[in-house]
Formats: C-alpha cells, structure tokens, sequence
C-alpha cells in the first residue's frame, strides 16, 4: 500500500513538472509576453488595458525616458494585417530570432496565408505586436519605434488605435497585427503602449 500511494504520489509530481515546464515554456524561446504582464490590464472584457489608460510597460518597469543617451533604432516593416489569426486572441508582444520561431508565428497569425516574408535572422530580429481579436473594424496596433536607452534595453514604443464611440464601424471580428525587424539585437527588450482613441465626429 506505501508502495502504491509513493508511486501515485510520483507521478502527481512528474505531471505537475510537465505541466510547469509547459507552461513556462513557450514556443518562442526569446521573449513572449501577453495583456497577462501588464499592469493594469482590465479593458475589453480581460484582454488588455482600457483604452483611456495613457501608456504601459509590458514589463513594469517603464519605457524610455526620452534622454539623450537613447540611440534610435532603425526600424523595417515585416508584415502588417487585420486578417484572421488562429493562435492570438489577446494582446500578444514577442521578438522572434530563428527561422523556426518565425514560421511558427507566422502559421498563427496569418493562418497560413502564403508564404512569410524573407528574413535574415543571421543580421535581423522580428519584433511582433498582435492586438487580438476585436469585434469590429477600426482598431490597430502599430510599433511606432525602437530605442537602446542607457541601460542597455531595447525600448519598443507601441501605439494601440481603437474607434471613438461616435464612429460607425464594421460588425467584424478584426486581428491587428504589426510586425517590424531591426538589426540583429538579444535584447533584453520592454514593450511601451500607448493608447489612442479616434474619434470621427
């Protein structure tokens, strides 16, 4: 019987190891963050901060201060699209550095549509930020810039649109999505949002 409860007691343990590696483990090994790691994180029903919040970090620990020491980095579009996306319903933020994590983001966020753009992940990064799904047109996301401030981190400055209550949209399920490479970087990197309301009155 001591054996049997010992066993049980194993293998509770083993499956737990598993499901916390999962969990702890996702596909992109660089860095992944969602509206879960942002403070604040309480507008469109749980799936990221209220329109009306002014800016967050993904990290909590601030963006870019704006001082001199900054160096701007040079930034290219990747892709961008309101297309239906199968892995991302809620605000998603990654930077992507193989070939391999590349092909996995791009299966779900475009659902396969065509090929993915050409990336050279020997000199380039991919820097991602999905919005999730929306009810209607007139929301977007979009990576304003990318700064390395004095402290060594890649500040990524994002910008999320979302339609005034005045404005007469589309009954559609939207994906925004905005993706943008810089010069081959580790990081580490902070993601900075802003919000932005747009009225049409």
């Amino acid at each position: 019987m001591m054996r049997l409860v010992s066993a049980l007691v194993i293998s509770a343990l083993l499956i737990g190891l598993v499901v916390a590696v999962a969990v702890a483990s996702p596909y992109m090994s660089s860095y992944i963050g969602t509206s879960a790691d942002m403070p604040g994180s309480a507008g469109d029903g749980g799936n990221g901060p209220s329109a009306g919040d002014q800016s967050e970090s993904g990290d909590g620990s601030g963006g870019s201060d704006g001082d001199a020491a900054d160096t701007t980095i040079a930034i290219e579009d990747v892709w961008e699209s309101t297309h239906i996306s199968f892995g991302y319903d809620e605000l998603t933020y990654l930077v992507v550095q193989s070939e391999e994590e590349w092909l996995v983001l791009w299966g779900r966020a475009s659902g396969f549509d065509g090929a993915p753009p050409s990336v050279d992940f020997r000199t380039h990064t991919v820097i991602a930020a999905i919005l999730g799904m929306k009810p209607t047109l007139g929301y977007a996301i979009r990576i304003e810039g990318v700064v390395l401030d004095e402290n060594g981190d890649y500040v990524v400055s994002v910008i999320i649109v979302s339609p005034g209550a005045d404005c007469l949209v589309g009954q559609a399920l939207t994906y925004p999505v905005h993706m943008v490479s810089i010069p081959k970087s580790e990081g580490p990197f902070q993601f900075v949002f802003e919000f932005e309301t747009v009225g049409c009155g």
